[in-house]
């Protein structure tokens, strides 16, 4: 980013981004865990102009006061970003990075935690935290201590994750129809559900590249008591269900597609899950990932998902044994489909860059530019630059 419009030293551009806004977007890239990489251009002798100089010194003056925000901070992965500002988090801290100073600042959850305390930076005034909606309601009982933005630091604690799974993916079977019918031709442990079978032939040498099926069962056993979305991308059909229940249903034929579907899913518990697939022609997907709604997203992986164990006289690959079954499953869940159909566009070719222009003083108001030449109308943003004077 320039803190004006251009890169390097250019005199006639004077437009310089305030500190209000250069701060605003380090809050905003932090709480992304982005960096922000940030350009000034000094003169021919090293000096750089008084407004690129003030605008550094008023990120450098709020830093001082509230740089816990920022210095070491990154994304939560426990709220919606807000309208009235930013939240940051550094370990069990949050700070809410508040542009619009309000009577009440409400944050929703995406991840479950519990605010022991809070406090505005710089300041003796209380904050009061009350359950609201979908999250929490802080309530500052002073006024804003920064123009650009007030900090509010927030103690919280997060739930204790169960035990890792022990798991080694699930149980993978293909037919060499599209039916399910007979024995598998091929029976083995997938660690995770990611095939573009379009590039890669097909699920094994003994199987087509088209009219074929997959099956994978076995069960999941999430860290964290939540709300978890399943995301299939798939071609030509999928059907996926947890615990019994059908959460993604798209069985008719179909291109490239996204599905998703969401349940409630306890922590440490197992949850048996069955996901179909079956390929008449053309281009192959399947693709399985599931996430909380704080980003941890994961694929199907062997630590977290359980293979079935082998029907009676199926063919199959030796894999390490099933482990005892965990606590009985929840009661039924929830669930919410989506679908998303995702084409795929032309691989677009990059066009050569065209020659460069020849020197010309064929239009009016031509300049150079490092040996080429630009044309420019008559109606500028802002003062042309002075013409030389012509030779006596």
């Amino acid at each position: 980013m320039t803190i004006n419009n251009t890169w390097g030293y250019t005199s006639w551009d004077t437009s310089f981004k305030s500190p209000t806004t250069m701060v605003r977007d380090l809050a905003n890239l932090t709480s992304n865990s982005a960096n922000l990489l940030l350009n000034i251009g000094p003169t021919d002798t090293g000096a750089v102009s008084a407004g690129q100089a003030d605008a550094l010194r008023g990120i450098g003056t709020w830093m001082t006061a509230n740089s816990a925000a920022i210095t070491g901070a990154g994304y939560t992965g426990l709220v919606a970003q807000p309208s009235w500002g930013r939240v940051t988090r550094k370990g069990n801290k949050l700070y809410l990075v508040v542009n619009a100073w309000a009577g009440t600042l409400h944050l929703s959850l995406r991840s479950p935690f519990t605010v022991t305390g809070a406090r505005v930076l710089g300041s003796a005034s209380p904050v009061t935290v009350r359950a609201a909606g979908d999250g929490n309601d802080f309530l500052p009982s002073g006024s804003a201590t920064n123009a650009i933005a007030t900090v509010i630091e927030a103690d919280i604690t997060t739930p204790t994750p169960a035990a890792a799974g022990t798991g080694s993916g699930l149980k993978a079977e293909f037919w060499s129809n599209t039916t399910f019918t007979g024995t598998p031709a091929v029976t083995r442990t997938d660690p995770t559900v990611n095939y573009a079978w379009r590039f890669s032939g097909s699920p094994a040498a003994s199987i087509g590249t088209d009219n074929f099926s997959s099956r994978w069962t076995g069960s999941i056993q999430p860290r964290y008591s939540e709300r978890y979305t399943f995301t299939t991308a798939s071609d030509d059909t999928v059907r996926l269900w947890i615990d019994g229940q059908l959460v993604i249903d798209n069985a008719t034929p179909h291109t490239a597609a996204v599905d998703q579907g969401s349940v409630t899913l306890v922590a440490g518990r197992r949850y048996d899950i069955r996901l179909e697939q079956t390929e008449r022609g053309s281009e192959a997907f399947m693709k399985l990932s599931w996430r909380a709604p704080a980003p941890r997203p994961r694929s199907c992986r062997s630590r977290s998902c359980t293979p079935q164990p082998a029907r009676p006289g199926a063919s199959t690959t030796a894999w390490p044994p099933t482990a005892p079954a965990g606590p009985p499953a929840a009661p039924a869940v929830s669930v919410t489909t989506t679908t998303t159909c995702a084409t795929r566009p032309p691989t677009a070719r990059r066009s050569p860059s065209p020659a460069p222009a020849p020197a010309s003083t064929s239009c009016p108001n031509a300049t150079p530019i490092r040996a080429r030449w630009r044309c420019t109308s008559t109606a500028y943003s802002r003062p042309p630059p002075t013409p030389p004077a012509a030779p006596a």
